[in-house]
C-alpha cells in the first residue's frame, strides 16, 4: 500500500520525471528475427535439457490404465477390447 502513495499525489508529474531522467529516451533494442537467427541446439544441449526436464515430465505426463475382461487393472491400453475396423 504505502509504496504507491506518492503516485497518488496529484502534484506529482510522473511523465515529466521520466522525461527529465531520460528513461523514455533509452535506445530500443534492434528487432530480432527469431526464425532467421535460430540455431539448432547441439546433441549435448538437447541431452542436458531432456535430463533437466525429466522430473517435471514424470510428474505431469499422463498415465493410461485399462481393465482386462477379467477385471484386472492393466497399465497401458492393452486391456481395451479391439473390434474389427477399429484403428
Amino acid at each position: 500500500g504505502a509504496a504507491h502513495a506518492p503516485l497518488l499525489d496529484p502534484r506529482l508529474d510522473l511523465a515529466a520525471i521520466l522525461k527529465e531522467e531520460g528513461v523514455l529516451d533509452m535506445a530500443r533494442p534492434r528487432a530480432r528475427d527469431y526464425v532467421g537467427d535460430f540455431q539448432m541446439p547441439s546433441a549435448a544441449e538437447v541431452a542436458l535439457a531432456r535430463d533437466a526436464l525429466r522430473p517435471v515430465r514424470r510428474l505431469t505426463s499422463p498415465r493410461f490404465f485399462s481393465t482386462a475382461a477379467s477385471g484386472t487393472r492393466l497399465p497401458g491400453l492393452g486391456g481395451l477390447p479391439v473390434r474389427e475396423g477399429d484403428v
